[in-house]
């Protein structure tokens, strides 16, 4: 896809705000805002490294640019491409994601 439909879905899921985007990390399921990687002092691997490299809290510490390459989306941006994390859906919460894996995985 196109940085402007990608642009373009981001707002009509989340609104202008880009701090208020949410996305899901392709190992953890961690659903995490653009916010949140700005408060970890992290901006430039907002949804392409999970935000738990940069926090204690998060048992998670994958990384885009790695080996294995696991983000699902490709985002062409004027003449290379990007590989980003999907978005999440506008209803979950941070956590919420990542803890009904488990209960799937666990039944």
């Amino acid at each position: 896809m196109t940085r402007e439909e990608w642009v373009a879905d981001g707002e009509r899921r989340f609104g202008p705000d880009k701090k208020k985007w949410r996305f899901v990390c392709p190992v953890c399921k961690r659903v995490t805002s653009v916010q949140e990687w700005l408060d970890a002092g992290a901006p430039a691997e907002a949804a392409y490294s999970c935000v738990g490299r940069h926090r204690d809290d998060v048992d998670c510490d994958y990384a885009g640019g790695g080996f294995i390459k696991l983000n699902p989306v490709v985002v062409d941006c004027e003449g290379f491409q990007t590989t980003l994390f999907d978005f999440a859906d506008p209803e979950e919460s941070d956590d919420l994601r990542g803890a009904m894996e488990v209960d799937r995985a666990c039944s």
